[in-house]
């Protein structure tokens, strides 16, 4: 597990095991802060524990969460193969 601080306004825990990698990303604002740029099969919008969730993904799986809360902007983004339920159980975690 690793963390960072860019540029003194995001904050990035990276969790990475064999080949598979999740990123959790916050920072201050309401962009995508992703960095995640692939075009996917299907977006679809969660609203869940009081926030709404932008997921991401390809077939059975998201790839990407992305929402908004009390001026901070949030983002998972991994290669694992997660569910969008599991995808938005860790946002709910996280947020």
């Amino acid at each position: 597990m690793r963390f960072r601080v860019a540029d003194d306004t995001m904050i990035e825990v990276l969790i990475q095991g064999g080949d598979q990698e999740l990123c959790i990303r916050k920072a201050p604002g309401d962009s995508d802060i992703s960095g995640d740029f692939t075009v996917y099969e299907w977006t679809q919008t969660v609203d869940a524990d009081g926030i709404t969730l932008e997921l991401r993904g390809n077939g059975d799986y998201a790839r990407v969460a992305i929402w908004t809360r009390d001026g901070y902007t949030f983002s998972i983004t991994t290669n694992a193969d997660l569910t969008p339920e599991a995808m938005t159980a860790m946002a709910e975690s996280v947020a």
